[in-house]
């Protein structure tokens, strides 16, 4: 019985660009390598596109044996400095050679030293954005990081979190934070110098011991704040539910509230949870409230009215514990709730789309789960039956034994979409494994890595018409060619080749005009040939986009004449090749006249005969032959005169920093396909003797901006369809209203 998989009119790889940038920004580095790093073209370009979603934790990151150094370090030669930093230990906090301090805007410091803080200054870190400070004890220090803080020295700080806030100081306020987690055992400077200076606060995480110097806060300390939605209160001390409501007066407006308290706070004891009091407070204190969470309940140290509580776990409709588990593994969802009655242990079983990673310690769980589970990563070579797994879509096997691959056939898994086969060394893939997957026996199957693809023969009627992404390692040149030919809708392919030189077989004639696009070749031995390389380039006329991992034995501008013309259709060269014999000096302009899509590799970098085709931006300024003209998109991150009439076809342009000459310049009409402009950092614009004219200009993106210069870009952008910008008002900011404004 065949299954069509339906389509989701909302999937991950259908997301835009913007948005997998904001997801990115939350995951760690090495996160992000692990799990986006090389499984397309287009997540590698997103990943590497920018540096304001990469961050480091120094020096784990960059030391000798860091598993993704070398990528880090390639990365950063790119973009020449971090955007995110975070120290891990107490060392000295010095500049690296891809840390530089004004270009940092996140800092996080576990186990800051005084120095650590004295370091942190507008001066320093003019950029800041993200600044979290660790327990530290360097009080005069601290008070004037606070003072930078609060008084705005900081004027692109967004997000904060410190400790130790215990001295009353004079502050003139901080309009850009909006979220804020801090550390005080002083209720009254909380309200009366933390919450007055952060006016525009929407999100507020407090730890706040109650000294038993307070009883309750008096009224009408400062005027009620008017932002903040979002309040996380961690009580410790000697709360009472009186305090909390002389606290809770001067914040209205939130909407969410979680409380909590240690368990071993012995202080906290005496705290009595009477929620019918507490529902009052909220009703009075808190009109919008809108959900109020309270982990951590210890029935032994609070006294509850359980007839108070609206819900409970077991009152919740099965419709929003299907949602809930959605989250779980099926491990967890083992181990948490089945066994607890016949209702969990029926919508456990009910569930489908399950995930399930086999380790050595969980074999019998796909035993339970056989039926549900979609989504299988074996991760031990172990014998395992996976027989009664038939509505499987995607199986990795990352230690495939020859037991786990003689179950992959097409009649116990005829939904698989994904496939993934890393056997040991010494196991070559089996012949009849390869014939049933490239007999399109697998309808369903798009993508594939198959490791020691050794043995591969052409039979009648040998196609896989669903396969339109493989990876695949080999020893024989001619498993390159042989898999084009049994796969003819194949979008990209990648080679890893572990072999010695083999006479390669001449492709027959139907292979030579492949719609393969994408073609990745990786020979880390060094043993590929250029013959065996143009013979394949035979088969794939059609290819787009071309990476080469390999030494070419011939002068590298045989190997870009030889590409120009096997593959007319090129518009991406990536490569790193060890080139030998290196007797032929490599000139830059003659391979760029060739086509354009060499025109963007603005230089060749030869250290010890490898080749890395990069783009630079130092150089980029002042060379007007190679770049400019076929630039679409420009960033300029340092304040320098680029000459913008030279980048006549852009269409989206990002200053970092910028003039109001520049911003004459545009208005001149020099960029008269200017579609998109990003200006980062602007406060308020100078006056300008001239009128502005950007009338092209479709969508404009500023960080912040005060209310004049909103009002003249409006009048300047005539056809803005999108405006995106943080405003704020200045004592520079007067309001002119008009009717035609």
């Amino acid at each position: 019985m065949n299954i069509d998989i339906p389509q989701l009119p909302y999937k991950f790889e259908n997301l835009p660009n913007e948005i997998l940038l904001e997801i990115f920004d939350y995951v760690h580095l090495n996160d992000l390598i692990r799990a986006f790093y090389n499984l397309n073209y287009r997540l590698n370009s997103i990943l590497f596109s920018s540096n304001t979603h990469l961050y480091i934790v120094f020096p784990d990151d960059i030391i000798g044996n860091s598993t993704h150094k070398k990528i880090l370090l390639d990365f950063i030669r790119r973009q020449r400095y971090i955007a995110r930093l975070r120290l891990s230990n107490d060392g000295p906090l010095l500049e690296h050679e891809f840390i530089r301090f004004p270009y940092i805007r996140s800092l996080i410091l576990d186990i800051p030293t005084s120095k650590h803080i004295e370091m942190v200054s507008p001066k320093q870190f003019p950029r800041l954005e993200y600044l979290r400070v660790g327990y530290a004890s360097a009080t005069v220090q601290l008070n004037k990081l606070h003072q930078h803080i609060f008084s705005n020295g900081f004027p692109l700080l967004k997000k904060c979190s410190l400790n130790n806030i215990g001295e009353y100081q004079s502050w003139t306020g901080s309009p850009s934070i909006y979220s804020l987690g801090i550390w005080s055992n002083d209720p009254r400077l909380v309200i009366q110098r933390v919450l007055c200076a952060s006016m525009y606060l929407i999100s507020f995480h407090l730890f706040l011991k109650w000294p038993s110097t307070y009883s309750i806060l008096q009224d009408q300390i400062i005027p009620q704040h008017t932002h903040l939605k979002y309040l996380k209160l961690h009580l410790s001390g000697l709360w009472t539910l009186e305090k909390l409501d002389s606290f809770l007066a001067y914040i209205p407006t939130v909407k969410i509230l979680d409380l909590s308290s240690s368990y071993f706070d012995s202080l906290m004891i005496y705290f009595q949870w009477n929620f019918k009091e507490l529902s009052y407070i909220f009703s009075c204190r808190l009109p919008n409230l809108s959900h109020f969470d309270l982990p951590g309940l210890s029935c032994s140290t609070t006294i509850i009215h359980w007839s108070d509580m609206s819900t409970r776990l077991e009152s919740l409709p099965n419709e929003i514990l299907t949602d809930m588990f959605i989250y779980f593994d099926i491990s967890s969802l083992y181990h948490s709730f089945s066994g607890l009655n016949q209702r969990f242990n029926n919508l456990i079983h009910s569930l489908k789309h399950h995930a399930l990673i086999i380790e050595k310690h969980n074999l019998s769980l796909i035993e339970l789960y056989a039926s549900q589970i979609m989504r299988l990563k074996i991760n031990t070579p172990l014998p395992i039956d996976i027989n009664e797994c038939s509505n499987l879509i995607s199986l990795e096997l990352c230690q495939a034994s020859k037991n786990q691959i003689e179950q992959i056939r097409s009649d116990i898994m005829p939904n698989l979409v994904y496939l993934t086969i890393i056997p040991p060394y010494h196991i070559s893939l089996p012949m009849e494994f390869t014939q049933e997957v490239f007999s399109n026996s697998f309808h369903h199957l798009r993508s594939a890595r198959l490791s020691r693809l050794d043995t591969f023969e052409l039979l009648p009627g040998f196609q896989s018409l669903s396969l339109r992404t493989l990876y695949i390692t080999c020893t024989n040149a001619n498993t390159i060619h042989r898999v084009l030919q049994a796969c003819p809708n194949l979008f990209s392919l990648h080679a890893q080749f572990f072999g010695q030189h083999h006479h390669i077989v001449e492709p027959i004639s139907s292979v030579y005009n492949h719609s393969l696009e994408k073609f990745l070749l990786d020979d880390p031995y060094h043993n590929f040939s250029f013959d065996t390389l143009n013979t394949i380039f035979l088969c794939i006329p059609n290819v787009k986009y071309l990476v080469l991992q390999f030494s070419c034995r011939v002068p590298f501008i045989h190997l870009v004449e030889n590409i120009l013309t096997r593959l007319t259709q090129l518009d991406h060269f990536e490569c790193d090749i060890l080139e030998f014999p290196n007797d032929h000096m490599v000139n830059v302009e003659i391979i760029q006249q060739m086509n354009e899509c060499f025109r963007v590799l603005e230089s060749f970098h030869n250290l010890k005969f490898v080749f890395y085709l990069t783009t630079s931006n130092n150089s980029l300024i002042s060379n007007d032959q190679i770049f400019p003209v076929y630039g679409h998109t420009l960033i300029v991150d340092s304040n320098v005169d680029v000459g913008l009439n030279r980048f006549s076809n852009i269409r989206r342009l990002k200053f970092e920093w910028f003039s109001m000459t520049e911003l004459a310049r545009i208005s001149a009409n020099v960029l008269p396909y200017l579609e998109e402009l990003n200006l980062v950092y602007i406060a308020t614009l100078r006056p300008y003797n001239g009128s502005l004219f950007l009338s092209t200009i479709r969508t404009l993106k500023t960080r912040f901006t005060d209310f004049s210069s909103y009002q003249t870009f409006l009048s300047a952008c005539a056809n803005l369809s999108c405006f995106q910008c943080s405003i704020f008002t200045s004592d520079k900011c007067n309001y002119i209203e008009s009717p035609n404004t």
